[in-house]
This record gives C-alpha cells, structure tokens and sequence, in this order.
C-alpha cells in the first residue's frame, strides 16, 4: 500500500463556546474544517479521511506547546501527556459532515447567537430561587440556584466589547483567502442570501408575474377603497 504525504493549507472556521449546558464555565472550540487543503503549487488536494485518534494527540501537542511558551511549567505539560496518553478530548460529529450552507450557518449560530440558557429550559422562579434543567444524553438533569448565583453563572459567559467568537484559519483567513480565491469562491462565495432563501422573487397571487417595488405608503389605504382593483388603482 503507498501513502502519499501532502502538507496542505486547509480552511477552518474556529468558533469559541464558553458555556456548558449546566451553565458552568466550560470554554472549548467548535472547528469545521475543509475536507482537503491546497498544496504549494495552488492546488486543492480532496481528503475525505479524518483521523480523528491522531487529532486528539495533535490537538494535546499544540495546546501544551502554546501554554509552555507563554510559561506553563515542564513538569505540569509532562504530568498533562502522563495524564492524557491517548491526548485530549476531541468530539467528531457522527454524521462527519455538513453539506449544505443553511446548515452550516445553523451549526455556527447555534453556538453563537444565544445566550447560556434558553427561556424553555427554566421551569421556575419566585423571586430567589432558580430552577432549570438541561439533557444530559437523553436524562434530565434538574439544577436549582439562587438569583444570584444564576445571574453570576449567566453574566460570566457575555463576551467581552469587540470579542471574537469566531475566527477563520489557514484558506478561509482574510489574508490567505484573497490567494486562494479563484479556486475557493465556489465554497465561499456561495454563502449569501440566496443559498439561505432569505431572498425570493415576490409572485403576484392573480397574475403569477414577478411584482415590483412601486411606491411606499407609510399610512393605509383609504377607507373607501374596497376592491383589490381600486387600490391598483390608487397605487399607480
């Protein structure tokens, strides 16, 4: 069997989750990352296979050689290999892969948009007491809390002014992007509205025609006007 070893630039969108599901300080990274990269001549280069074990031990090895460079001891970074042998904990979604963008956009946002704990997930409160649960795979986990520790646990996950939730790597960063741009429009460029169906052409319900913008009218239409007929009229 030959192996052939490629040292490619791949995208990766890196979205930062500090929360878990009891409210507790939790911070860990949520990667979706491109099924291949470009090597040096330009070229993307397709790789379906993830390798998921032997990113466990990458990912152990990049963070303990980031914090040692920032002062972390050699003995704790030892007793974290010692600790950790098959290397840190790495989760790959069951399905592998998203194909489509509404559904990227829809993974992203999840993480992104709201806040540490949904309105439906909090089943009581009378003024000093708490009560909210979360799904523990598939069991309910029931937690209750005073007003101040719950707006403590809620208040310490809001990202500070100008904080960066998420961050694009290698191919997808702005600066290596407008390199690769030529051959990764066709995955970029594609996230706009239209792929979402936020934009759609508006249909007259009689005629079945594209209608077009005409006239706006902060007011209603007078009273006397009826018929769908008169107000035609009145529009024009």
């Amino acid at each position: 069997m030959l192996r052939k070893t490629y040292e490619l630039d791949i995208g990766l969108i890196c979205i930062f989750h500090p929360f878990g599901k009891d409210m507790k300080f939790h911070p860990h990274l949520h990667l979706l990352i491109s099924e291949g990269g470009f090597d040096k001549n330009g070229n993307f280069i397709k790789v379906n296979y993830f390798p998921a074990e032997a990113f466990r031990r990458c990912w152990q090895y990049v963070v303990l050689e980031k914090f040692q460079e920032l002062g972390l001891p050699n003995e704790l970074a030892t007793s974290l290999y010692v600790k950790y042998p098959k290397g840190f904990y790495v989760w790959v979604h069951k399905r592998g892969r998203i194909n489509h963008p509404k559904l990227v956009a829809r993974y992203v946002g999840r993480y992104v948009r709201h806040p540490a704990i949904a309105n439906r997930r909090i089943t009581y409160f009378d003024g000093n007491i708490v009560k909210f649960y979360y799904d523990d795979e598939g069991e309910l986990v029931d937690i209750v809390m005073t007003a101040e520790q719950f707006i403590t646990a809620l208040i310490q996950h809001m990202p500070a002014p100008n904080f960066k939730m998420v961050r694009y790597y290698g191919a997808y960063s702005r600066r290596r992007k407008g390199y690769f741009w030529a051959r990764t429009q066709s995955d970029i460029k594609q996230l706009t509205l239209y792929k979402f169906g936020l934009i759609k052409q508006i249909l007259c319900p009689y005629c079945h025609n594209e209608m077009e913008f005409v006239w706006y009218c902060k007011k209603p239409p007078p009273e006397e006007i009826k018929s769908q007929q008169e107000l035609i009229q009145y529009i024009i």
